[in-house]
């Protein structure tokens, strides 16, 4: 099955103000259902533009959607230090083929999926400073309410 690597720019994004303003208005004197909910909208939004850009579901591949857009949100030294500038290049996500993921993707369920992308959001976002306090709260909701695991990520050979 043939799959298309995809390049996008930040403007490709739907509602990419909305992630970085959930992660702006982050504090600790939230309650945990506000955190909650920011956590959830995130999730949504980056699943959402999977969707919209027709990627493969399969787990990995929505990482590297989520390093992108990470990538695409930092300020521009940071995007240039830790990424050279070259948001897309390194391992690109790639598209479905004829509206179907791969037959090797390995494909979790919905809520996995958004959990998976946001982990992996926050992760690369570390780097700019201005999201590292919401990043902690986040991290922490994460945690607490023990979100992902080892065991929900398989091994791959």
């Amino acid at each position: 099955m043939k799959t298309h690597d995809i390049s996008l720019m930040l403007a490709d994004i739907a509602m990419v103000e909305q992630i970085e303003y959930a992660l702006l208005e982050c504090e600790e004197d939230l309650s945990e259902e506000e955190i909650g909910v920011r956590y959830g909208r995130i999730g949504d939004i980056l699943l959402a533009n999977a969707r919209i850009h027709d990627l493969d579901e399969d787990m990995m591949n929505l990482l590297c959607f989520s390093r992108c857009v990470a990538c695409e949100l930092l300020c521009e030294p940071m995007r240039t230090r830790h990424f050279h500038g070259k948001c897309w290049e390194f391992k690109p996500p790639y598209t479905r083929h004829h509206g179907n993921n791969d037959s090797s993707s390995e494909v979790q369920p919905v809520e996995m999926q958004k959990i998976g992308l946001v982990m992996n959001l926050l992760y690369f976002l570390r780097y700019d400073p201005v999201f590292v306090p919401g990043i902690k709260v986040l991290q922490a909701y994460h945690l607490r309410h023990d979100l992902w695991t080892g065991a929900d990520m398989s091994c791959r050979e």
